[in-house]
């Protein structure tokens, strides 16, 4: 999972990248970035996508030619699918165990 800086970097890059899933440099960012983001902090956050995974660039002053990455431009179905995942293993997956060991304790307990 990602910060809220991150995430909102991401939903930039979206929108910012051309067809080729290209942003040319990290300053066309900021017009769709709030005003808490300046240079420094938007480069940070680059960084830190880029060692993740989900982008790559060229490190220059600013960043240029930012590529996004497949999981970027999804991120949104790849953070519902570890939400799915965790509600099956830690919610679904108790209520199954829990009821088929009733219904064993009750068969047991009718055949004795």
């Amino acid at each position: 999972m990602l910060d809220k800086k991150s995430i909102q970097v991401l939903k930039a890059l979206n929108k910012a990248k051309n067809d080729l899933n290209y942003v040319c440099n990290s300053e066309e960012l900021l017009k769709y970035l709030t005003q808490d983001f300046n240079k420094q902090i938007l480069s940070d956050v680059l960084y830190y996508l880029k060692e993740r995974g989900y982008i790559t660039f060229i490190a220059t002053n600013p960043i240029s030619d930012i590529c996004v990455g497949y999981e970027a431009q999804n991120y949104n179905e790849f953070s519902w699918l570890e939400v799915k995942n965790f509600l099956i293993k830690s919610i679904l997956i108790p209520i199954g165990v829990s009821a088929l060991t009733s219904l064993i304790t009750l068969w047991i307990s009718h055949s004795l």
